[in-house]
């Protein structure tokens, strides 16, 4: 059943270091303006029984099917859709209905009580985080049994206080609000990813009470100035973000650094088109597919991926093969639970083990990428053997679909494959390296312990050392950054220094190391 998987965790550009005055940076970028602390309207769930409970049964099944298919519109929020599916958590709501006549509201809030809180019992924190998402996606469906449940959001343009933003509420925000202060929120929630590719700054661990009545902050740095004044608005006030700026920058010695974007739907990839990123570094299939007990098929996926690289016909587009395992679960794969999963089948590991399930995928995304300069990256390379594989079914869908291969590139993310750079490159087109992962293995903590916050160091001199290594041994071989390393102006310039001409990064830093750049051109 999906409840006893592990939960969807996608790898994002997270700020991941408190603040001075103790509040959490969750998404880039300054706001000032007025605050308005915001709460929900949550309709009472009737205790009565039901009269004709084959009819109640028939309003769950409706409100399961209207919520999955709200939800599954966000490839984020898919993850949630696929929770509202899963026999061991109707199953008891309906039995509810079935056999003592609850209401079919009642039914359904006491089942994704009862589950949430076993999740929050267990030991394992992924787990224990699953909680919030069967929290979230229950919410979706009653609010389509009792209406209600949404944000009583200010018409006008304001900062909005809130206890706990959910991924569903961050990806509805209008236009008109400015920033998010956030009780409860950290910069690894599905909230937090969407803020970020939308351009909302946004601080957790906010609790303020009562909260100001206007106040300005930085959401990358942490820095929060309450009941400002006029000059100090003014130095908040936000920039577009997503403004549209140029794609590259040329560097003192006259060579072009170029700015690229990570996007993970349509919604972030059109933002990042819109801001003017060079082309997509990093497409995530895996959207398509976590949490999920089926495959989608073939042509859902063409459809998907498709309609995420869209915005950037006529430029450039890198997609990544699904990385599964770790904290991407996905069931359908059938991969066995593990020990140690970061250093277990994931990635390229995990495609080779389902060839044919690999093959589906390599023909769905050729037939995506159509008219695209499309190129495919494969995750979590550690020998040459790997690409070897996935290039020759490569050439096989290519053949079926009845085009050329694209190019075919290893992201750098296991310590041996920076290593093993020359034994690669008869195997590889380009090379990407991922901080995220490169760092964690190269500093021996996962990047994610909350114990552990200063060894998620991308600038740390053996990971930068390791970049450097990369790109002499790639000689003419492109190499850029797609980890968080790329949107941090401190850290990229140290990638800079090492020889990386290419950086990917989340459309909502575009702007800053466009400056950050410029401004030493």
């Amino acid at each position: 059943a999906i409840l006893a998987e592990r939960p969807a965790e996608p790898h994002a550009e997270t700020p991941s270091k408190a603040s001075s005055g103790g509040f959490v940076p969750m998404s880039p970028g300054r706001a000032a303006g007025p605050v308005v602390a915001v709460g929900r309207a949550r309709p009472a769930v009737p205790e009565t029984t039901v009269a004709d409970r084959v009819a109640a049964l028939a309003r769950l099944d409706e409100a399961l099917a209207a919520a999955r298919a709200a939800l599954a519109g966000n490839p984020i929020l898919a993850a949630q859709a696929a929770l509202l599916a899963d026999p061991a958590l109707i199953g008891p709501a309906r039995a509810a209905i079935e056999a003592d006549g609850r209401h079919e509201a009642a039914a359904w809030r006491d089942a994704i009580a009862a589950a949430a809180a076993s999740h929050e019992a267990l030991d394992d924190p992924y787990l224990r985080a699953r909680a919030r998402d069967l929290r979230e996606a229950g919410d979706a469906v009653l609010r389509e049994l009792l209406g209600g449940f949404g944000l009583d959001l200010p018409a006008k343009p304001a900062i909005i206080a809130v206890d706990e933003l959910t991924a569903a509420e961050a990806a509805s925000l209008p236009p008109t609000i400015l920033g998010v202060l956030d009780r409860r929120g950290g910069p690894t929630s599905h909230a937090a990813i969407l803020l970020r590719a939308a351009g909302i700054p946004a601080l957790g661990g906010v609790a303020l009470d009562p909260p100001p009545s206007r106040a300005a902050f930085d959401g990358a740095t942490g820095e929060f100035v309450a009941e400002p004044d006029a000059a100090t608005e003014a130095r908040f006030r936000a920039a577009d973000l997503l403004a549209p700026g140029p794609a590259s920058v040329i560097l003192p010695g006259g060579e072009a650094l170029e700015f690229w974007a990570n996007v993970a739907g349509p919604a972030d990839a059109a933002a990042a088109a819109r801001a003017g990123a060079f082309g997509v570094g990093l497409a995530r299939t895996e959207m398509l597919f976590l949490g999920r007990a089926d495959m989608p098929g073939e042509d859902e996926q063409e459809a998907r991926v498709g309609a995420m690289i869209a915005p950037f016909q006529g430029r450039p587009v890198v997609v990544r093969l699904l990385d599964a395992g770790a904290d991407k679960p996905v069931p359908f794969l059938a991969l066995a639970s593990e020990e140690n999963p970061a250093l277990g089948v994931r990635g390229v590991r995990a495609l080779l083990r389902r060839p044919d399930f690999c093959a589906a995928h390599l023909r769905a995304l050729l037939r995506a990428g159509a008219g695209h300069d499309l190129r495919i990256m494969v995750p979590m390379v550690t020998f040459a053997a790997e690409l070897r594989a996935i290039r020759d079914l490569l050439a096989a869908a290519a053949r079926d679909v009845g085009c050329e291969p694209p190019p075919l590139g290893a992201m750098i993310e296991v310590p041996a494959a920076a290593l093993t750079v020359p034994d690669l490159l008869a195997a590889s087109d380009f090379f990407s390296i991922g901080t995220n992962d490169l760092t964690q293995y190269v500093l021996a903590a996962d990047r994610g312990h909350k114990d552990l916050p200063g060894f998620a160091d991308a600038g740390h001199p053996a990971v930068i050392g390791l970049c450097a290594r990369v790109c002499r041994d790639a000689g003419a071989v492109p190499v850029s950054v797609c980890g968080e390393a790329a949107g941090d102006p401190s850290t990229a310039r140290l990638l800079v220094e090492a020889g990386i001409r290419k950086l990917s990064m989340g459309a909502a830093r575009l702007s800053t190391l466009r400056a950050a750049f410029s401004a030493s051109a």
